[in-house]
């Protein structure tokens, strides 16, 4: 409304300086009355005059006529109207003397009638808002003499709106402010159909038997040999000399290695690495053709943050012993050059979430194991994340409650126990669950000190029991006590017969405090678009190669020694990107990282093995002008 008002404003400014403008210009006898003035006063016997009624911008051309008088100088002082005549003199007047015609300017009165119309159809628009608006202020006066005599939602209400706005935030991992209205649910169009899939040994299990085949040589593909003749160069670095040079075979795993430096050219790249097993003060250089960079979204943010931070300028980085402590004290990976603007830029857009669960392990189960989960309404809208949600999706006695929103963030404010800080899904997390299901042992209970663990039994005991925390003691006895109605949808009856045990242990994770990944993941944040993960997908050139603008393809045209005496090209891009936050169909999930990665291997193969790969996807052009000899 606001603007439509400002354009009635305008329009009007606009007619009204038109219309001055235009009656100024219609006076068409006025030069000739002052010239007969000046010129012979004395024998100016009539005088040609206007009325002095204002002309509108409508008046025509002989409406303007019938307005001339003349004024004769006679002692009488008589008045003749002139009508369908322009100008009628005395017999008295010299025929030099006579006034001209008046000339109207048409383009004028055109350009006056136009801004009017303007003006009427700025005025349609506005009356409607303003008779609306009119309605509104009514209504509000009337509320304001009758308020409502209850909420517009009971408390029941809003405690259950507020679960299904933690459920949103646990699906996005933020807050809602954070969420771009518009595009938030992008992907929404590319949703896979059927069930949800739950794997019950960990996602751990997935990296687990990958790593399988690349460290056992097997290929996952029927029919096709894997490579065993490619070889990264290894250099040791001391703050002294280097200790060797090494080359490492396919199917290479390098373990409890922490990447302190990225720096590519366009001959290749160069990544620092400090492997905690092998010294704490000492690099180690790792050179390759090109890099898959997988980082997370999270430590890819710090790392631009840091890099901005920093007073450290890329000509004090050398390879001498302040740089290599330097590198050391790094937290999170440093790229030398700088990523470009565009996928540092992309990169800022997007958000970075933080989703928290709280594992409890438990030596019997005493809920309904048909159920898979079931549900917390908290009363409070600060904390309707805070174990809204709990999961039963192993074999084992173990529930998983989710913290989402604000509640999530809270949780990583919380004073952490001394547990071991082993990730959920690794192989050490597996070996927990299992042990503590079968037996006890002292390692175990750490966990259980955790402030959220209390909180989390006392939701589990007001959920099972009617007299909530109070029922908290163990039997054992009560083996067989858990009930197949044990749902969270009780009645009382039913409460009174279920004990809730003690967890024997509990793990908490805090993903944003963890130094290896700064959140959980990505979600499109206010003034992000799902463009975004498109550029964060593009590779990176270097800045001096002829291709160093962001772009798909390349032209091959320089060649350098590369993989087995192999010519390789030097103007094609070193840095590749993967990861949930680079797959704009599916972002957020473990099939979109991991489709990702599959993406990048072939965009590789297209451009360092072009014509030797069967790259049909979609969005990729192979790349046949050059041909090698490999065999995989």
């Amino acid at each position: 409304m606001v603007i439509e008002r400002k354009n009635i404003e305008t329009a009007y400014e606009k007619w009204h300086s038109a219309s001055k403008a235009l009656n100024n210009q219609s006076s068409p006898n006025r030069h000739y009355t002052q010239q007969s003035k000046t010129q012979n006063p004395a024998q100016n016997k009539s005088r040609v005059r206007n009325d002095s009624s204002p002309c509108s911008p409508r008046s025509s051309s002989t409406e303007l006529d019938g307005k001339l008088v003349i004024e004769s100088a006679s002692s009488n002082g008589s008045q003749k109207s002139v009508n369908n005549n322009p100008v009628r003199l005395s017999s008295s007047t010299d025929i030099s003397q006579r006034p001209s015609l008046p000339v109207f300017n048409v383009s004028a009165q055109f350009e006056v009638r136009q801004l009017l119309s303007h003006l009427h159809e700025a005025w349609k628009k506005f009356q409607p808002l303003q008779t609306a608006l009119s309605q509104v202020n009514k209504q509000l006066d009337i509320l304001l003499q009758e308020p409502p005599k209850d909420m517009y939602l009971t408390k029941e209400e809003r405690s259950i709106l507020d679960w299904h706005l933690a459920n949103l935030e646990f699906a996005n991992a933020t807050e809602l402010h954070n969420l771009s209205l518009r595009h938030w649910d992008q992907d929404d169009l590319f949703e896979l159909s059927g069930d949800h899939c739950v794997l019950q040994d960990g996602y751990g299990s997935v990296t687990d038997n990958l790593a399988h085949y690349i460290t056992s040589g097997q290929s996952l593909t029927v029919g096709l040999k894997p490579r065993d003749n490619h070889l990264t160069s290894v250099t040791t670095t001391t703050s002294s000399s280097t200790l060797s040079t090494y080359k490492l075979g396919s199917g290479h795993i390098e373990l409890k290695s922490t990447v302190k430096r990225i720096s590519y050219s366009n001959t290749g790249v160069q990544v620092d690495v400090l492997n905690s097993a092998f010294s704490q003060d000492d690099l180690i250089e790792y050179e390759a053709d090109a890099l898959i960079c997988t980082l997370p979204l999270g430590i890819l943010k710090e790392s631009i943050q840091q890099d901005n931070e920093t007073t450290m300028h890329q000509s004090q980085i050398t390879t001498n012993e302040s740089s290599t402590n330097c590198l050391t004290k790094l937290v999170v990976p440093r790229f030398e050059p700088r990523l470009p603007d565009w996928k540092i830029s992309a990169i800022q857009r997007l958000g970075f979430g933080v989703l928290n669960k709280v594992v409890l392990i438990f030596e019997r189960s005493f809920w309904d194991r048909s159920h898979n989960l079931f549900g917390h309404v908290n009363e409070s809208t600060n904390s309707r994340g805070e174990l809204f949600l709990f999961w039963s999706i192993t074999d084992k006695p173990v529930l998983i409650a989710l913290v989402a929103g604000r509640a999530a963030c809270d949780l990583e404010n919380e004073k952490t126990s001394p547990t071991r800080r082993l990730s959920p899904g690794s192989k050490g997390q597996n070996a927990l669950i299992n042990n503590c299901a079968t037996s006890t042992s002292h390692l175990l209970g750490r966990g259980l000190k955790e402030p959220i663990i209390t909180r989390a039994m006392q939701v589990l005991r007001g959920i099972f029991t009617q007299e909530g925390s109070n029922s908290s003691s163990i039997s054992n006895n009560n083996n067989n006590s858990n009930s197949s109605n044990c749902n969270g949808m009780h009645s009382n009856q039913e409460k009174k017969k279920v004990v809730i045990p003690n967890p024997i242990d509990a793990y908490v994770t805090r993903w944003r405090t963890d130094p290896y990944s700064r959140g959980s993941y990505s979600y499109v944040a206010v003034g992000a678009t799902g463009a975004d993960y498109d550029i964060l997908a593009e590779p990176v050139y270097h800045p001096s190669s002829s291709s160093g603008e962001k772009q798909t393809t390349t032209h091959v045209s320089h060649q350098s020694h590369g993989i087995d005496g192999i010519s390789m090209p030097t103007n094609n891009p070193r840095i590749f990107f993967a990861g949930e936050h680079t797959c704009r169909c599916y972002p957020a999930t473990v099939h979109g990282a991991l489709l990702s990665g599959l993406r990048e291997a072939a965009r590789v193969a297209n451009y360092y093995f072009p014509g030797q790969t069967p790259v049909r996807a979609s969005g990729f052009k192979l790349n046949t002008s050059q041909s090698t000899n490999l065999h995989f």
